[in-house]
């Protein structure tokens, strides 16, 4: 899926409702699970493996919502195990890199 499909597939979908960062043995990568919902209660969950330079701000005390989630892809950067850059860039909320993602409903 190109960058721009999956900004308009994520498109409204700017509530969060739960983002869970984990790490397991035997490479202790950590794995960055956002939900997300729309307005009218619909759904989507976005999978981002090997995360590395996690930031994130104003995050809690109420609904935090990312207006435009951004996703590009660096790998003509050649980076070590990083892919692709996230960052929700209309208020700067979170950023970070990561290897793959998967999207779900």
């Amino acid at each position: 899926m190109t960058e721009k499909r999956v900004m308009e597939y994520l498109s409204g979908y700017t509530n969060m409702r739960e983002l869970s960062l984990r790490a397991a043995p035997p490479d202790w990568k950590y794995q960055l699970s956002l939900h997300l919902e729309n307005k009218i209660g619909g759904e989507r969950q976005v999978d981002f493996m090997d995360v590395s330079k996690l930031s994130h701000k104003e995050i809690g005390g109420g609904i935090t919502q990312f207006m435009l989630l951004k996703i590009e892809d660096v790998s003509k950067y050649q980076l070590d195990r990083i892919k692709y850059k996230i960052s929700e860039i209309e208020h700067g909320r979170i950023s970070f890199s990561c290897q793959a993602f998967k999207i779900s409903n």
